[in-house]
């Protein structure tokens, strides 16, 4: 915000948040298609990717742990 602006800041932040609703509702829409109600990353990925789902864990988990250090 400090070298963009007031005005560019808000905008980006209201897209910022809107983009990260919708992911969430896309989340819930396939949390909703797993077995069981057992809801997680790795389930969704389990029935998107199967091979691939422990990339998924991997990637998650080193978000996590940037996010943590940072």
């Amino acid at each position: 915000m400090a070298s963009a602006g007031l005005l560019p800041g808000i905008i980006t932040c209201a897209l910022s948040g809107g983009v990260a609703a919708f992911g969430l509702y896309l989340l819930s829409l396939c949390a909703a298609k797993t077995k069981y109600r057992h809801s997680s990353f790795h389930a969704v990925s389990q029935l998107t990717f199967p091979k691939a789902a422990v990339f998924f864990d991997a990637a998650i988990a080193i978000k996590c742990f940037g996010v943590s250090i940072r």
